[in-house]
This record gives structure tokens, C-alpha cells and sequence, in this order.
């Protein structure tokens, strides 16, 4: 049996775009706001039901797709673990399209959202006008070059980080 070859992790670099509003950043190549949300946290600590609160409300959409990469990435985890920015999927996935490809994958995951002021014919995407939408991936706060993949890739993203005392776990 054949033993695996580790992945080189391949590192990120930061992605232009153009803040419209508030709460909508537009990566360039893109019409529609990117995730204004993403929530880390250790495991067991609260992260599915902050992410549940969330879209309890109605102007937080949930994703639109749970599939990331047919071919190598598996899917979307309790439909709001991505898991994009860590590895081996983020280097599977840079090392297979590109980091600008790979970006566009995960941004299709997310409803469209447009920016504020667009122009909008189709009713899905007027119904979206003015919300938001996230994900929530504990696995984000245990491995080290996140952080900066993040901050690459979604410079103006929120992050909600939850904690626990891990005696209480």
C-alpha cells in the first residue's frame, strides 16, 4: 500500500475589489457582494447555533450550493462548514484552477447578492437586495495561514470567533 504524498501548501495573495456600501464588498471579476460573514470557532463551542440564529433572521440568506469541488474537494459539511480556506482544500483546489478560480468556486456557493444601487431584472436577485450571507467553519480557528487567506480573500468580511472553556467541554 502506497502511502499518500503530503500536499504543499500553497499560500494566498491578497484579491482586489471594490467596497459598495456598508455591507457589500465586490471582488473584481464579480457582480455581487461576497460573504459578509464568517464564523470560527473551536469545536463544540456554539458555532452551528450562532450560525443557525443568524439565519433565523430574515436578511441573512444561507448558501446556495454544498458542493465545492466535485472531482477533489468533498461537500459542505452540516450545510455551513465550507471549509474552503483550510487545507488540503485550499491548496487542492489554488493548485487546480488557480486562486482566482478557486475564489469563484467558493463565491458560487453563496446567493447573489447585489450591490447596493445595481440594476436588477431578475426577481430572485431583487428578493436579495439589502441581505447578507456567511458561513461557519470551526475548523478555520485550528490551522495556521487561515487567518491570511481570509483577510486575501475577503479583506472586509466580518469574523465571529467563539470560544469555550475546554474544562466545561
Amino acid at each position: 500500500q502506497q502511502s499518500k504524498k503530503p500536499i504543499q501548501a500553497i499560500k494566498s495573495t491578497p484579491m482586489d475589489g471594490t467596497q459598495m456600501g456598508s455591507q457589500c464588498w465586490v471582488p473584481n471579476g464579480r457582480s455581487y457582494c461576497a460573504p459578509e460573514f464568517i464564523i470560527a470557532g473551536a469545536m463544540k463551542c456554539g458555532t452551528t447555533s450562532m450560525f443557525t440564529y443568524l439565519l433565523a433572521h430574515p436578511d441573512v440568506l444561507p448558501l446556495r450550493s454544498y458542493e465545492l469541488d466535485p472531482r477533489n474537494v468533498g461537500p459542505v459539511v452540516a450545510e455551513k462548514e465550507v471549509r474552503f480556506f483550510t487545507d488540503p482544500n485550499w491548496s487542492v483546489l489554488a493548485k487546480e484552477y488557480g486562486q482566482e478560480g478557486a475564489v469563484n468556486r467558493y463565491l458560487d456557493l453563496f446567493e447573489e447578492i447585489p450591490p447596493p444601487g445595481a440594476k436588477v431584472t431578475e426577481v430572485e436577485h431583487r428578493d436579495n437586495m439589502n441581505k447578507i450571507t456567511g458561513e461557519g467553519s470551526p475548523m478555520y480557528i485550528c490551522q495556521p495561514g487561515v487567518a491570511k487567506r481570509i483577510y486575501d480573500v475577503l479583506p472586509k468580511s466580518k469574523i465571529i470567533v467563539m470560544l469555550r472553556n475546554p474544562v466545561d467541554r
